[in-house]
């Protein structure tokens, strides 16, 4: 199955296999794509399906001072060349739209007020509420960073609401306490993520996808709930998405898995078992082997493998028998060293004459 071909919509996959974004942190302080990132993108050529990463629309919403960025008219000349990079063997590529709200630091949106439903951080730095017109001027920034990505020959977009970022904060009622239209009930802490949505999809071509990574449950005490997650994720079928990223919502400890596949990657098994689909699922899949069983029971429909492939850009290309060699497993480590370039597997390889 993973070397199947897979149909969304009037877009072909060549194959099952993903890479999910990660960010990179190769843009320039200003957001804009560097001849580092295209290298980057370019050694992990092969997944049928390639989510680049978070992508700020606005600056104060980055999450990393070194983030890649949609919120400016410039931005569209490397954009363009990213896309050109990435899909010149037959890859196809969507850019996941990014707002950190109040999951981040001043560092990172260079000393600008941190945005937030309420008031309330994520991390440690404080945030302030937006106000009603601040909120859709948000919502036209998603449009317009959509906008600009998709003329410059993407196959679609990602709207991040997942890992407790600032569509996720709107989702989750612990950092949602809103009384107007935008908090209270599950639907109307879902509006902000509708009305980005129905917007978007209107600038979404015959052969482009829209794509939502979202947060199914949150991983606190208190947070939005699985039930809660799987109705949001209904919706937003019906509101006009493509395809689901499943991912969890505000992080925390992670769940205990049942069984050999992780709890996250068992978050896309429940959306698919309650009917929503087609899924990414993502966590911890080193090997083809693991990749390939994940889809034969169901957890999803596309694998998305992120360190298996920071560790062996050539990941893909060997699941695929593109490319000779075994691949060089991630080790799952606790605190990854493949930006230091102190990756076990990597340097494990080196040691016997690898690439």
């Amino acid at each position: 199955m993973l070397t199947q071909k897979f149909r969304l919509g009037e877009l072909t996959l060549n194959n099952r296999i993903v890479l999910p974004p990660m960010v990179s942190r190769l843009a320039t302080d200003g957001g804009f794509v560097t001849g580092e990132l295209l290298a980057h993108y370019h050694k992990r050529r092969g997944p049928g399906l390639v989510v680049v990463e978070a992508t700020a629309i606005s600056p104060e919403g980055k999450l990393a001072p070194l983030q890649l960025g949609a919120f400016l008219p410039q931005h569209q000349e490397g954009l363009r060349e990213l896309a050109q990079t990435i899909q010149q063997n037959g890859t196809r590529a969507i850019v996941q739209i990014h707002h950190a709200g109040s999951h981040t630091d001043l560092e990172a949106t260079g000393g600008r007020d941190l945005l937030s439903p309420s008031g309330i951080a994520v991390r440690q730095t404080p945030s302030r509420s937006l106000k009603e017109d601040e909120i859709y001027r948000l919502i036209h920034q998603y449009y317009i960073a959509a906008k600009r990505v998709l003329a410059l020959g993407f196959a679609g977009i990602e709207i991040h609401a997942a890992h407790g970022y600032l569509i996720g904060q709107f989702l989750s009622p612990l950092t949602n306490k809103r009384s107007d239209s935008w908090g209270g009930s599950l639907e109307a802490r879902a509006q902000f993520l509708k009305e980005i949505l129905l917007r978007v999809r209107k600038l979404v071509g015959p052969d482009q996808i829209l794509a939502l990574r979202l947060g199914l449950e949150d991983w606190r005490e208190g947070g939005l709930k699985i039930e809660e997650g799987l109705r949001v994720g209904k919706l937003a079928l019906e509101w006009g998405v493509d395809l689901l990223d499943i991912s969890f919502g505000l992080p925390g400890p992670w769940p205990q898995a049942p069984d050999e596949f992780s709890s996250l990657l068992h978050l896309s098994k429940k959306a698919k078992d309650a009917g929503l689909g087609p899924t990414i699922g993502v966590g911890e899949i080193r090997t083809a082997e693991q990749a390939q069983l994940a889809l034969e029971r169901g957890m999803a429909d596309l694998v998305a493998v992120g360190r298996g492939m920071l560790a062996d850009p050539a990941w893909a290309r060997k699941a695929l028998g593109q490319e000779s060699g075994a691949i060089n497993s991630c080790r799952l480590c606790t605190n990854c060293k493949v930006r230091e370039g102190q990756c076990p597997a990597q340097m494990s390889c080196k040691k016997i004459g690898g690439d």
